[in-house]
């Protein structure tokens, strides 16, 4: 008597199964994913270039994360420092910001130049500039470079405190570095249209008001008689 294997294989019986996707690497709970990093920045930095991934691994150290936040949080203090003086007067403190504004800029655009070689500028959808927060610190570093500059190159007859009024931009980088203070700036921003709404009809509502009592006021003014006619004793 034969007995049947329900063990059989498919390869026994002929069958060709389909290609198995590759397993997925687990996630621990409350990490995040494995970020889907495109295969080329730049057009020209594959995954497995060198400066790319030694980009990467610096831009998602967690040290290096702080010592951006650190570095924004000193800015500020030195933001607060600051005193401006009329007619491009100084003191010895503000040349001493001035000479340490110098290494802000160079540490924030170390920071700049490397999230593009690691992320890319602008060409797919995980680029640098395709995140708001990092167009604004973008933006910043920038406006900083291009004030840096023309104060060094055109020192007579240039004032480029105009451009330096960006600088209170900076504290709003600790944004870009603090997930929790991004959730709650994007709440309050969903949530500006909705207030936008009632407060237009609160608008209203006082608009109206203020028209009906301003035009009794005028009424008292421009009549001789009473607003409301009350005959007492016989006489107006």
């Amino acid at each position: 008597m034969s007995v049947t294997n329900n063990n059989t294989t498919a390869e026994q019986l002929g069958v060709v199964k389909p290609p198995q996707p590759p397993p997925k690497r687990p996630v621990r709970r409350g990490a995040k994913p494995p970020p889907d990093r495109p295969q080329r920045a730049l057009f020209c930095l594959t995954l497995k270039n060198p400066l790319r991934k030694m980009c990467i691994d610096v831009v998602e150290w967690k040290p290096f994360e702080y010592l951006i936040l650190l570095t924004i949080f000193a800015n500020c203090v030195a933001l607060a420092v600051y005193t401006p003086y009329p007619n491009s007067d100084s003191n010895s403190t503000n040349a001493y910001l001035e000479n340490i504004e110098y290494i802000f800029l160079v540490i924030f655009t170390v920071e700049c130049v490397m999230k593009i070689l690691a992320y890319g500028f602008v060409a797919h959808p995980g680029a640098y500039l395709r995140n708001g927060w990092n167009l604004l610190d973008f933006t910043i570093v920038v406006i900083g470079m291009i004030s840096t500059t023309l104060s060094s190159l055109l020192k007579d007859g240039f004032d480029v405190k105009a451009l330096r009024a960006f600088r209170v931009l900076r504290p709003l980088r600790l944004v870009s570095g603090v997930p929790s203070l991004q959730v709650v700036l994007n709440s309050i921003l969903r949530a500006m249209v909705p207030l936008l709404h009632i407060a237009l009809l609160v608008l209203f509502v006082i608009i109206l008001s203020h028209t009906y009592l301003y035009d009794a006021k005028l009424l008292c003014v421009l009549t001789t008689n009473p607003l409301y006619s009350v005959v007492k004793g016989g006489k107006n």
